[in-house]
């Protein structure tokens, strides 16, 4: 009886061991950044820090992102990302620019240069595009262009929802539509 006891003991503690350890990696590996390709790779530790340097053809998921670039710098969930970078979403919404620094820590993706962001019928241009993944919010605080069916939006700042596919814009707000009609509105700041 008391064999019986400690056998049952024993399994149901290996048992609980495999258990935490099976669970223990799939936890920490949901939120990493993978590499899905590169045609050029290279490690290496510096500083009790681990950087992969990534070249040519660079895919990289975090989560539902995908990121593709020319050249990436990755450390932990940071990545800069260099030339020809584009981040992708599930739901179509895609971002394009000469740079990116992403955070994967906090979700946040900054790009720089020749920015433009694509999402269903929407298309910004901008030179500078702040991303939250979380919220799912794009801000830009130097002049950019929206358009969309028809209309041809223009403004120093504002933001973009994905979420709910709308956009505000502050600072000198020039609207021009389709049709030959010209309107301008001009708001300023408080």
């Amino acid at each position: 009886m008391l064999r019986n006891r400690i056998i049952h003991f024993i399994v149901c503690l290996f048992g609980c061991l495999i258990a935490g350890m099976a669970q223990s990696p799939v936890q920490d590996t949901v939120d990493k950044v993978y590499v899905v390709h590169a045609d050029l790779f290279r490690f290496e530790r510096f500083d009790g820090k681990e950087f992969q340097y990534l070249s040519d053809n660079v895919i990289v998921k975090h989560n539902k992102l995908f990121l593709l670039c020319d050249s990436a710098v990755i450390e932990g969930k940071k990545v800069r990302a260099i030339g020809n970078v584009r981040i992708v979403e599930s739901d179509s919404l895609q971002i394009f620019g000469d740079t990116l620094d992403y955070d994967g820590n906090i979700q946040k993706a900054d790009f720089i240069g020749n920015v433009i962001l694509k999402h269903k019928e929407k298309t910004l241009f901008t030179n500078n595009l702040n991303y939250d993944l979380k919220t799912r919010i794009a801000s830009y605080y130097t002049s950019a262009q929206l358009f969309a069916q028809g209309v041809n939006l223009k403004s120093r700042r504002g933001y973009y929802f994905a979420k709910q596919e709308q956009a505000f814009f502050k600072d000198s707000v020039i609207v021009l539509m389709d049709r030959g009609m010209t309107l301008f509105l001009r708001f300023f700041s408080i």
